[in-house]
């Protein structure tokens, strides 16, 4: 499912949708296009270009796999005769043989369960040794999970910007204290989510809370490099209904898109 969202800044319309990865096999690749255009209506009709665009290249992988689906199955059936048919070929030994080879099995078996006996009685002192420090291992491992919660850092709200009131678009900057750690910032950006539900497509920015973070985070980037800009940026993270959650903890790509 595509969207169209305006930019703040200039005006212009820009298109935005998901397809397939073929990495992950999910459908988490995200598209986007600068539709060159103020006009919604013309941006409407570019949406529906593009679209058809898309689903074009998914007809014809649909149309590929039918056309040869059969083919691959026809193939498997064959493999599966053959294995059949090998298995009737190899099904000639004899009862006594096989009498005689399970008894092997059963002598081999009994002598392993002998020789095991005796290894057990001799390193059951040693296993005791290892048996403490694994468990003193666990013990602190569960301190290092306590000790790593995620909990929600300290933030301002630096500038609020509604994108469109129709379809209830907007975008959040934020500045964030400290150093954080991915997860805090995604629970930050759910919690912002769900605290303004005005918005059903909502945008957030994370900025460091510095000179640098606040000036990105009003829209006073003029003069910044963009080392400065990626160093400064945080995370950016969007939601709406139909396409889900998105979370990007190194959003330097993405520098002027937004």
């Amino acid at each position: 499912m595509s969207s169209i969202y305006r930019k703040g800044r200039d005006g212009y319309y820009y298109y935005q949708s998901y397809i397939i990865n073929p990495v992950t096999g999910k459908k988490d690749k995200r598209i986007f296009h600068a539709l060159r255009t103020k006009n919604h209506s013309e941006a409407l009709v570019k949406q529906k270009e593009l679209d058809l665009k898309y689903n074009e290249k998914k007809s014809y992988k649909r149309r590929f796999f039918k056309k040869y689906i059969y083919v691959y199955l026809s193939f498997i059936i064959l493999l599966l005769l053959l294995y059949i048919k090998f298995l009737n070929t190899n099904q000639k030994i004899s009862n006594k043989k096989i009498v005689e080879l399970e008894n092997i099995i059963y002598t081999e078996n009994k002598i392993e369960k002998m020789e095991t006996t005796q290894k057990t009685k001799k390193y059951d002192h040693d296993s005791l040794k290892i048996i403490k420090p694994m468990k003193i291992a666990k013990n602190q491992e569960k301190q290092i999970q306590i000790k790593e919660k995620i909990t929600i850092p300290k933030y301002n709200i630096e500038r609020i910007e509604i994108v469109s009131e129709s379809f209830n678009q907007g975008k959040i900057y934020l500045t964030v204290d400290g150093n954080n750690g991915e997860k805090n910032l995604l629970l930050l950006c759910q919690n912002i989510a769900k605290i303004h539900t005005e918005f059903s497509n909502i945008v957030i920015c994370l900025y460091s809370n510095n000179k640098y973070g606040k000036d990105l985070a009003k829209g006073k980037d003029t003069g910044l490099s963009s080392d400065i800009k990626k160093q400064n940026w945080l995370a950016m993270y969007s939601f709406n209904s139909v396409e889900g959650e998105y979370f990007d903890s190194n959003p330097g790509g993405y520098l002027g898109a937004y």
